[in-house]
């Protein structure tokens, strides 16, 4: 799709989590069909982090719901995003990554 406005920049920006917002599209800019599964897809970068693995759930579900990516027409352009459940509890420390 087109990408008309981006909703949320100003909530992102704010928040104490987030290191950088980057948009990798602007408003305007056409998203072709054959970047479906690849990163050229991705409208915008949030880049963050959480002092505690804990807080990460909260933290990703938030800033997930404090933006937009909508077309021309107000039609959201985003695809559909993490959920709770998509969390395991201390699955950083149980896939070795090695943070506790």
């Amino acid at each position: 799709g087109t990408v008309g406005h981006f909703d949320g920049l100003d909530a992102i920006g704010e928040s104490s989590y987030v290191a950088a917002c980057v948009k990798a599209h602007v408003e305007g800019e056409t998203l072709p069909k054959e970047a479906l599964g690849q990163l050229d897809q991705i409208a915008l970068r949030v880049l963050g982090h959480v002092d505690d693995a804990s807080r990460l759930q909260d933290v990703v579900l938030g800033l997930q719901d404090a933006v937009g990516v909508f077309d021309p027409c107000g039609r959201s352009l985003l695809l559909p995003g993490l959920e709770p459940s998509d969390f395991i509890e201390d699955l950083l420390c149980k896939d070795g990554w090695g943070f506790a």
